[in-house]
């Protein structure tokens, strides 16, 4: 857990640097470049292509030319215990909700550094696991009930339990203390919603409304890039299949995407 600290640390820290380096004469309201990923929380693929855009967020100047959104494959079944099957599993289910509710309540350079903190080590490990989440969001500097992470995943009761405790803390000079994250070994992958943390009903909600998004767009692989053109007919996809680029274009490199990204934002702004 001490080298995923510090590895966090180290992802907060340049793509914070990032976000400083935006131009200083860039209109709040110029328009942004839509970015899609489409992705599964426990898929190989998907951390491929996020470990890469990791990269493209350290760009110079990137993160204030994009609009990022993150939408996740999956089966609509009502009868599911999320309202959703996932390809890996309900665990995987309950890490696409987790990085949902963090994508709607952080910035996007602590959700860039959440993400990347819970791919690290052993993947996918125990994504999917609350503490986990917690912790990587922690470590992000995200407050996790203040921000409407831990309501998003958690539900309000817990919420409201949470933060009474921690004006306890604070009165009493106590410290708070967050759930130790689990060894890989102390948890069942393919174990049932029921065995697994309870997810609250906004995380659930945005679960199923991200996937039937994925299959309204018609979007089968994890992982799929897509960035919105006003250069081309279409917009700009690339795919990870198998560990492989595939229908790249403009090629698939950090480099790659922020020269794509660079000259959309430019043709947004004429």
């Amino acid at each position: 857990m001490f080298k995923l600290v510090l590895a966090l640390a180290a992802s907060v820290a340049s793509v914070a640097s990032a976000v400083a380096q935006q131009e200083p004469y860039m209109p709040l309201d110029a328009p942004r470049v839509n970015v899609s990923l489409f992705v599964m929380s426990r898929c190989p693929d998907a951390r491929i292509c996020e470990t890469v855009f990791e990269e493209v967020l350290k760009q110079d100047h990137i993160l204030s030319k994009i609009d990022l959104a993150i939408d996740y494959l999956g089966h609509i079944d009502e009868a599911a215990p999320y309202g959703v099957e996932c390809m890996h599993g309900d665990l995987e289910c309950a890490g696409n909700a987790h990085q949902l509710c963090v994508r709607a309540h952080a910035p996007l350079d602590k959700f860039y550094a959440t993400l990347s903190c819970m791919n690290y080590a052993n993947f996918p490990g125990v994504i999917g696991t609350t503490a986990l989440t917690r912790k990587c969001a922690d470590t992000a500097g995200i407050d996790w009930w203040r921000s409407g992470i831990g309501a998003c995943i958690e539900g309000k009761e817990a919420e409201r339990a949470g933060r009474l405790a921690e004006r306890e803390a604070w009165l009493t000079g106590t410290e708070i203390k967050i759930p130790n994250v689990l060894a890989e070994e102390e948890i069942d992958e393919w174990a049932d919603a029921d065995a697994l943390d309870p997810l609250a009903e906004e995380g659930r909600k945005r679960l199923v409304d991200s996937v039937k998004y994925t299959i309204k767009e018609g979007v089968t692989k994890s992982c799929t890039i897509r960035i919105a053109s006003t250069l081309k007919h279409s917009p700009r996809e690339c795919i990870v299949d198998g560990g492989v680029w595939k229908g790249c274009d403009d090629g698939h490199a950090a480099s790659d995407f922020a020269r794509v990204i660079k000259q959309e934002w430019a043709n947004l702004q004429k």
